[in-house]
């Protein structure tokens, strides 16, 4: 495949999933809770959004995106002593600072509610499928494509942007966080040669930043059946 060709399906998978945020958002999907704490108005758009994310960042490049996984998955040794401490902390410091965010949300009792326990099993499933797609598609494939491309600054100004980009349906303040975030994962994983540190930074943030909503909502209001 040339790289104009690769290009072309990058661009093709990324809009896919940009309009199909946008859509969740217009229909107040894109969220398990947003930040008032009002859960997802359609359990279908939210899971077939994520389902959309697994394919597209995933599944699709995964097949047709002719990359060593060498610089995917780790290679080898894992790194030094000190790095792996450094990385260990910053998990450590992510994972609070996930947890402390989402003490500021305030689940909201809705008489329709449609969340449901075995709903929420479903969507973690899902959510931790999609994020490492997310990563294996920003952090792996893309990333490492930039620096063979155009140099590693440039590769990591171009896939930071875009992930900061597609959070527009966000908020303002989570969409400009996406800039440091994006940055450390990205140094992150040129130092490891791999896409896993991102994945697992993100996955600490995402959760410790979701299940507590999520207990709260099991353990004080009443799921559906």
């Amino acid at each position: 495949m040339t790289a104009a060709n690769t290009i072309l399906n990058y661009s093709i998978c990324y809009t896919a999933i940009f309009i199909l945020t946008g859509v969740s958002k217009i229909n107040k999907s894109n969220r398990l809770f947003n930040n008032e704490g009002t859960a997802a108005a359609n359990n279908r758009i939210l899971t077939a959004l994520h389902i959309a994310g697994i394919v597209c960042l995933g599944i699709i490049p995964g097949i047709f995106f002719k990359q060593p996984f060498n610089a995917i998955i780790p290679a080898g040794t894992l790194p030094g002593f000190l790095w792996m401490l450094l990385f260990s902390v910053l998990l450590i410091v992510v994972s609070f600072a996930g947890f402390r965010a989402s003490r500021h949300i305030h689940i909201r009792y809705k008489k329709n509610n449609t969340l449901s326990k075995i709903f929420l099993t479903g969507y973690f499933t899902v959510r931790i499928l999609f994020l490492c797609a997310y990563e294996l598609f920003f952090r792996g494939f893309l990333l490492f494509d930039c620096i063979k491309w155009m140099g590693i600054l440039p590769a990591i100004t171009l896939t930071t942007g875009l992930t900061v980009l597609i959070h527009v349906f966000t908020n303002k303040k989570e969409m400009w966080a996406c800039i440091p975030f994006g940055i450390l994962l990205s140094v992150l994983c040129i130092a490891a040669n791999a896409v896993w540190p991102a994945v697992i930074i993100h996955l600490a943030l995402s959760l410790s930043y979701e299940i507590p909503p999520v207990y709260q909502f099991l353990t004080q209001l009443k799921p559906v059946k």
